[in-house]
């Protein structure tokens, strides 16, 4: 008859510390099963989707066009009323260059 031997798994003292604290978050085998599962089930949700805008200067049309078909998240990402305060100033700095370089021209076609 052959000699029945039972191999016994060994541990490191890393893997034996790594156990250890798994143990203090999941005291057991149900509770480290339900958080898997979780994870699991969050990382097959869908994906947020972020849009990035530029060069929208003088597209106001385009850029409520954007807003308006997005989702209600874009609205809290985007403050709306500091940002026509923002494109409100930026015209009028804006005039106020195209003022300077037209006074120029006149100057230098005298």
């Amino acid at each position: 008859m052959g000699s029945n031997s039972t191999a016994i798994p060994t541990t490191s003292v890393a893997e034996l510390k790594y156990l250890s604290l798994l143990a203090r978050d999941y005291p057991s085998q149900a509770a480290a099963a339900s958080e898997i599962i979780s994870t699991q089930a969050l990382l097959k949700l869908p994906k947020g989707t972020e849009h990035f805008m530029s060069d929208l200067h003088g597209e106001n049309e385009a850029f409520v066009h954007i807003l308006n078909s997005a989702s209600g998240v874009i609205r809290e990402k985007v403050d709306i009323v500091k940002l026509n305060a923002e494109i409100k100033d930026i015209v009028a700095r804006e005039q106020v260059l195209r003022d300077e370089i037209d006074k120029i021209i006149a100057e230098i076609e005298g």
